[in-house]
């Protein structure tokens, strides 16, 4: 995994910027709204793109301090997957998912020391 994007950087981060991207962005901007969950991890960014369908693609955390979690893809346009934790969408943002993505450092997007890694 590169990094783990917060609602706030879906809509500012221009490496997210393009018109692609705009559903992942929509959907963020509704959970983190609905809570005040702007700086809340709601997508992970990955070094690799996996083959296969992302809608509702399983992604679990095979190393750090997350390893063993759970994620499923909401939405996701190349190596962003927009998730939530568990299997209840209600948990977008929640304390749940903080734990689950804290791994990263969402200070250091293109870290090449990343030290967790996923399998789809």
């Amino acid at each position: 995994m590169v990094r783990t994007l917060t609602a706030k950087d879906l809509l500012d981060d221009p490496s997210v910027g393009g018109p692609e991207f705009d559903q992942i962005r929509s959907l963020a901007s509704i959970f983190a709204g609905m809570q005040d969950m702007w700086d809340m991890p709601m997508a992970i960014k990955l070094d690799h793109i996996p083959n296969g369908h992302r809608m509702g693609a399983g992604i679990r955390i095979t190393s750090g301090e997350a390893a063993g979690r759970q994620l499923y893809c909401l939405n996701g346009v190349g190596n962003v997957f927009l998730c939530v934790a568990g299997a209840r969408p209600a948990t977008v943002g929640s304390a749940a998912w903080w734990r689950a993505t804290r791994c990263t450092s969402t200070t250091a997007p293109s870290s090449p020391t990343a030290t967790t890694t996923v399998t789809i």
